[in-house]
């Protein structure tokens, strides 16, 4: 599935702010999610897209998530005072990077590092 998710202001749910699952490949950005339970923002699946631009602040769990097989392009986002890291990488995840995030002031760290064999950091 594609599609956008944009100019969304996700916060205080009782999970995540933004989930991608499975295959899903849609363009996540401008949103804001804040003070959710779990992550702010969290992909899963092999899913993937674009997610820039967004603002994820004082999330119960880390600003974004990427679990499994996902592999979403990341630029521009901002991860701050969340409990968990700012981008955590689990599993197989595979992201593209770019220097632009901002990331700071997160309780875990800034990020979990990704494990050898992937896509890299940065872009």
């Amino acid at each position: 599935m594609t599609g956008e998710v944009a100019g969304s202001r996700c916060a205080e749910n009782a999970r995540t702010g933004i989930e991608v699952e499975d295959a899903a490949t849609p363009n996540v950005v401008g949103n804001h999610c804040a003070r959710n339970l779990n992550a702010g923002i969290a992909y899963a699946g092999t899913a993937g897209g674009q997610c820039s631009g967004n603002t994820c602040a004082k999330n119960g769990g880390s600003g974004i998530l990427l679990n499994e097989r996902a592999a979403p392009d990341l630029a521009g986002n901002v991860c701050t005072g969340n409990a968990g890291y700012g981008i955590r990488v689990a599993d197989t995840a595979a992201p593209q990077l770019a220097k632009d995030n901002q990331v700071e002031g997160n309780a875990k760290g800034e990020y979990h590092p990704p494990k050898l064999g992937r896509r890299g950091w940065f872009g």
